[in-house]
């Protein structure tokens, strides 16, 4: 009968330590690899929301200064007073949509920069308009 070899005490060791510590290595760097990569998703996701977020309120400053304009435009050439209404609701939603937008922008400098130069932009265009319906003197 043949003997059969039998494998050392030592030699079992390691071949069970790679063949554990290998693939229990791995499993590890890929549950780490996931949850970073995960956070970083959620990271990035939040910046785009917030950007959703600067670019709608922008899209409801073009509204609300378009108001403006079409109100201001309609009461200069036909002198009727309905036409101010619009003009009127805007006025005061415009600055305080505006602040907001600045409080959201806080984060980028050069934004909220830009957006107090349309702040005041908008104030003086204000002005203008208000001289021309009429209701106060030269800006």
């Amino acid at each position: 009968m043949p003997e059969t070899a039998a494998i050392d005490a030592e030699q079992f060791n390691r071949i069970a330590r790679r063949n554990v510590t290998l693939p229990l290595y791995t499993g590890i760097i890929s549950v780490l690899s996931f949850l970073l990569f995960v956070w970083y998703f959620m990271v990035v996701n939040g910046w785009v929301d917030h950007t959703h977020q600067v670019i709608g309120k922008l899209n409801e400053l073009t509204t609300l200064q378009s108001d403006m304009e079409g109100s201001m435009r309609g009461y200069v050439i036909t002198g009727d007073e309905s036409f101010l209404a619009p003009f009127q609701v805007a006025k005061p939603q415009m600055a305080s949509e505006l602040d907001e937008l600045v409080r959201q922008t806080v984060d980028n400098p050069s934004q909220t920069e830009r957006l107090r130069r349309v702040q005041s932009l908008q104030q003086a265009w204000q002005a203008f308009a208000l001289w021309m319906m009429g209701f106060v003197g030269p800006p």
